[in-house]
């Protein structure tokens, strides 16, 4: 097949003087005319194609610098708690087991309000804790919950 592909225009060696003909007058057209018109057929399909997946690209991009936001305005009262307790609890997570069973202790310090999720204020609330400004906190703080963090141990 390639071979062929690759030597498309060879095929009219031996045809070159075996044009077609008008089916209303019989005149036999111009030498070449069948490989003018495959070739202008080709090159209409790619330059269309091309050009198709061109504006998809380019509406694409213009989708995204139109609606997607770099920085939702999240803002949140940080919450003060005492967070030393889980730097000693992850300092001992040598193990995959060691780290699901002390997963669940931070996970209970660091859920300050109890409702079994760590909502994006509670997680900026310990990146500021640990020493991060408050603006990087608030960027990249997200929700996590228990069976969420645990992933992490399985990470290693």
């Amino acid at each position: 097949m390639s071979s062929e592909l690759l030597s498309y225009y060879g095929e009219y060696d031996d045809d070159e003087k075996k044009e077609a003909t008008d089916k209303d007058d019989g005149k036999r057209y111009p030498d070449g005319s069948s490989a003018l018109a495959d070739f202008l057929y080709q090159m209409t399909v790619t330059v269309v194609g091309w050009s198709v997946l061109t504006m998809i690209s380019v509406g694409g991009a213009i989708f995204k610098f139109v609606f997607i936001k770099f920085d939702d305005d999240f803002d949140c009262d940080l919450v003060s708690a005492n967070y030393s307790s889980v730097a000693t609890i992850m300092s001992k997570w040598d193990t995959t087991e060691a780290c699901l069973k002390g997963m669940v202790d931070a996970f209970k310090i660091l859920d300050v309000d109890n409702d079994h999720m760590i909502s994006r204020c509670e997680d900026a609330s310990y990146q500021v804790a640990m020493g991060a400004s408050k603006e990087y906190a608030l960027k990249y703080s997200t929700s996590w919950s228990l069976a969420a963090a645990q992933q992490f141990c399985y990470a290693k």
